[in-house]
């Protein structure tokens, strides 16, 4: 099963990941007393379903689990709680880098972007994934850790720094002027216009 592709286990991851600041979800769905609204959302909705997707529901459950994207660990009163492991961190956080894109306006504005950044080694998937969804929004490289781009984007630079959680390391400029050779400039413009 491909968890990108499927509805259902991204619903649960995303209960899964809401649920993490109460200590996971409980998985015990009839009895559950879960106060997070996401959870109890899920709960209802998990309930109001057929015997025949329940069971369908609760196979992708335990796909997640072998996939590693979930765990079943028990708490202090003995009730076990699904927890969102690492590898399901990441398929959330592709996910939501996945929706970031950057509108084109009709008319350049006659303004650079520039996005800096310099990250210690201890962060460098971090900083390749930067980089890797730099080039996709068709960002341009003028060496390592500095881009340009000549359309407004500073908050979708922002949010893909947040989820990354390297928002500190992030430097954002716009400037009328870039004082760098012209093919770079011409390359640039020439993605979007």
């Amino acid at each position: 099963m491909d968890y990108r592709k499927n509805r259902i286990a991204h619903k649960i991851l995303h209960t899964v990941e809401g649920a993490e600041n109460h200590g996971g979800m409980l998985l015990n769905f009839k009895n559950s007393t879960d106060s997070n609204p996401v959870v109890k959302q899920f709960v209802k909705w998990y309930l109001d379903q057929t015997r025949q997707e329940k069971y369908r529901i609760r196979k992708i459950f335990t796909e997640l689990k072998k996939q590693n994207l979930i765990s079943f660990k028990k708490d202090e009163e003995n009730n076990s709680r699904i927890i969102l492991e690492n590898e399901g961190k990441d398929a959330l956080l592709y996910k939501k880098i996945g929706t970031i894109t950057i509108l084109k306006d009709k008319k350049w504005d006659k303004k650079w972007r520039i996005v800096l950044f310099s990250m210690p080694d201890n962060l460098k998937p971090q900083r390749n994934l930067a980089r890797t969804i730099l080039k996709k929004l068709q960002f341009t490289p003028l060496q390592d850790g500095v881009w340009i781009i000549p359309l407004p984007c500073k908050n979708e630079v922002e949010t893909l720094f947040d989820i990354l959680k390297i928002r500190p390391h992030l430097k954002f400029i716009e400037t009328p002027k870039l004082d760098c050779e012209e093919s770079i400039t011409k390359k640039a413009l020439d993605l979007f216009w």
